[in-house]
């Protein structure tokens, strides 16, 4: 898909991507070479080898600019179940150019797909650009201090 001037892609990676999963993991979410160690191609295998787990991408030129973990939750009181929006990160030169929204799109037709009954993210208030993605991606707040929950509802996965 291309966005604005740039091509980007997004997608969901499977277990053959470990290779892009490394790469976007290492350079985006691990900025403390310290924290790289526990990072291994064994664990991102088995990560994306699980069918309730998410991770999703958003490349520019096969480079990952940006990365969405999530992971799908069963219910022990009926059969739908839930999503956990756990994170999303885009690099700094790559914001408010429309990866995070796409990825966030992305994940909610996955939830459509799969009947899921809700999905939701946690964040700060004080995090106003999270705020402003999940309010523009139909996340709607359920706040307390300044804890902050995002739900989103079936209806919201068709826009």
């Amino acid at each position: 898909m291309t966005i604005g001037n740039t091509n980007m892609e997004v997608k969901r990676l499977q277990s053959s991507d470990e290779a892009l999963a490394y790469d976007a993991i290492a350079t985006l979410k691990i900025t403390d070479p310290g924290l790289r160690h526990n990072l291994t191609p064994d664990s991102l295998r088995h990560f994306l080898y699980q069918p309730n787990n998410y991770l999703i991408i958003a490349t520019e030129s096969d480079v990952p600019i940006g990365y969405l973990v999530a992971y799908q939750l069963d219910r022990v009181d009926r059969e739908q179940t839930m999503m956990l929006l756990y994170e999303i990160s885009v690099a700094e030169s790559h914001q408010r150019r429309g990866a995070g929204t796409e990825m966030i799109q992305l994940l909610k037709r996955y939830c459509r797909q799969e009947s899921v009954m809700k999905m939701w993210v946690h964040t700060n208030q004080s995090n106003l650009a999270a705020v402003r993605l999940y309010e523009s991606t139909g996340g709607e707040a359920d706040a307390s201090g300044d804890e902050i929950t995002y739900l989103y509802t079936e209806a919201s996965y068709s826009e």
